[in-house]
C-alpha cells in the first residue's frame, strides 16, 4: 500500500474484531494498533490475536498515557462508541482524524422515537419485566445488611468521583469531534436528525465479507425449516413472531432460534414461550458455535424471519440472501428499504400474516441467483479492503484543513 498513516483502534472484545484486524492489516500493513478493554491476564473471548493489540482498563480511555500515545497516530477508528470509547475520543490529541464505526447498540436508542419504539406490545411487556428483575436495586436486596453497608463504604466515594465523567461520555457529547462515520446508508438521515452535532462525512464499510463469512459452510440454505431471529435480545420481537408461526407451522417444519448470544434470562423466557407455542418444532440454539458449524446447522432453513423494527442481524440476513433463503423483514426496519434499493428481493412479515403457510414457498432459481450475485459483489473482500483504504483520504483532508487554519 505504501501508506504513511498510523491507525489507532478502540474496540470491544467482540466476535467482529478478528476479521477487522485482518482486513485493516491487509489494507494498511504494519500501521494498526488495537486497544481493547478486557480482563488483564485473561485471554480474549473471540480469538483476538493481532500482535499490536493491548488489553486496557476503562481508566486508559481517560488517561494521560492515551493522550501522549495518540500523538503517534494519524487516524483513530472507534469500533462502537460506548462510554469508554467516547471518553477516549475526548482524551486523544485534538488534531487526530476520528472515524466512528457505528454498531447500532451505540446509537439506536436515539432512533427509537423515529421508529415508534423498538419493541412490539408483548415483547415490550417482557422487556420491562426483565429490566426490573435485573435492576441493580432489585439485585442488591439479596445482599445482607452488613454487606450493603460494606459495599457503600468501599465504593460510594469512588462512584461519586467518577459519576460526572461517566454520565457525560456518549456519542452525543463527542459528535463534533468525529470527522467520518460509518452506519447503514439508509440510516444516515435518521442519525443526523437524532444527533444534530454530527456533521462528519459518511463512509462505506461492512464488518463481514462474502469470502470470509457469507460463503462459509454449505453453499445453500434450502429446505422447509425457518430461522427466527439472530440473538437473545428483546429487539428480535420473538413473542409476536412465535404467535404468528403458531398458526402457520406444521409438524414437518422446525423453527431454529439462535439464543446463544445476548441476554440469557431473556432466552429462558423465550424458550418457555416457544415450547408452549410450537412444541417440538421449536429448536433453540443455546450453545455458542463456530461460524462453519452454525451455517451447517441452519443449512436446511430455506426461510428466515427477522422481526426487528431496527437494523439488526445484518450478517445473518446477508448470508441467508447469498445462500438463497427467502427472507422476511418488517417494512419499518431500515434494512427492508436498503435491500429493495439494491434490487434484492425481500419479503414483508405481513405476507405471513396475510397468506400464512402459502407465503412459505421458496424463491425461484432466477431470484436466488440475483440475490446471491448482488450480495456477493457488494460485500466482497476486495470492495471492503478498498473502503478501508479510502479512509486515508479523510486523514489527508483533515491535515489540509488544519494547515489552512494555521496559515490563515
Amino acid at each position: 500500500m505504501g501508506s504513511g498513516i498510523k491507525i489507532l483502534h478502540f474496540a470491544p472484545d467482540e466476535k467482529f474484531i478478528p476479521l477487522q484486524q485482518e482486513l485493516f492489516e491487509e489494507a494498511f500493513p504494519g500501521a494498526n494498533a488495537w486497544r481493547i478493554q478486557a480482563t488483564p491476564g485473561k485471554p480474549f473471548r473471540h480469538g483476538i490475536s493481532h500482535t499490536s493489540t493491548k488489553q486496557v482498563m476503562p481508566s486508559y480511555f481517560r488517561s494521560r498515557a492515551l493522550k501522549k500515545e495518540s500523538e503517534e497516530f494519524d487516524l483513530l477508528v472507534v469500533h462502537c462508541m460506548n462510554r469508554n470509547h467516547a471518553a477516549g475520543v475526548k482524551t486523544v490529541r485534538p488534531g487526530i482524524c476520528v472515524c466512528w464505526f457505528g454498531w447500532g447498540v451505540d446509537y439506536y436508542h436515539l432512533l427509537s422515537d423515529q421508529l415508534e419504539g423498538l419493541f412490539l406490545d408483548k415483547t415490550k411487556i417482557l422487556h420491562q419485566c426483565l429490566a426490573k428483575t435485573n435492576n441493580f436495586k432489585t439485585r442488591i436486596i439479596s445482599l445482607n445488611r452488613t454487606k450493603i453497608i460494606d459495599y457503600i463504604k468501599i465504593f460510594l466515594p469512588y462512584i461519586l468521583s467518577k459519576l460526572r465523567l461517566i454520565q457525560e461520555d456518549s456519542i452525543e457529547t463527542v459528535a463534533d469531534r468525529i470527522d467520518v462515520y460509518r452506519i447503514l446508508e439508509v440510516e444516515v438521515e435518521m442519525v443526523r436528525k437524532a444527533i444534530p452535532k454530527l456533521r462528519a462525512a459518511f463512509c462505506l464499510h461492512y464488518y463481514y465479507t462474502t469470502e470470509d463469512v457469507y460463503a462459509k459452510g454449505p453453499n445453500e440454505m434450502t429446505g422447509p425449516h425457518i430461522l427466527l431471529g439472530n440473538s437473545s435480545s428483546s429487539t428480535n420481537n420473538h413473542i409476536e413472531a412465535l404467535d404468528l408461526l403458531q398458526g402457520i407451522v406444521k409438524d414437518e417444519r422446525k423453527i431454529i432460534v439462535p439464543l446463544n448470544y445476548g441476554d440469557q434470562s431473556y432466552a429462558d423466557e423465550i424458550c418457555k414461550i416457544g415450547y408452549k407455542c410450537l412444541g417440538n418444532s421449536f429448536q433453540p440454539l443455546r450453545i455458542w458455535m463456530p461460524i462453519e458449524e452454525y451455517h451447517q446447522k441452519i443449512s436446511q432453513c430455506g426461510f428466515v424471519i427477522m422481526n426487528h423494527k431496527r437494523q439488526q442481524a445484518f450478517g445473518n440476513i446477508n448470508a441467508a440472501l447469498y445462500k438463497g433463503a427467502k427472507v422476511f423483514l418488517r417494512p419499518e426496519n431500515p434494512l427492508y428499504k436498503f435491500y429493495l434499493s439494491m434490487g434484492i428481493q425481500i419479503c414483508a412479515v405481513e405476507e405471513l400474516e396475510k397468506h400464512g403457510d402459502q407465503a412459505l414457498k421458496p424463491l425461484d432459481a432466477a431470484t436466488r441467483d440475483n440475490n446471491r450475485s448482488i450480495i456477493g459483489d457488494y460485500m466482497s473482500r476486495k470492495r471492503t479492503i478498498q473502503h478501508i483504504r479510502n479512509l486515508e483520504q479523510f486523514v489527508i483532508k483533515k491535515r489540509m484543513k488544519q494547515g489552512a487554519h494555521t496559515t490563515a
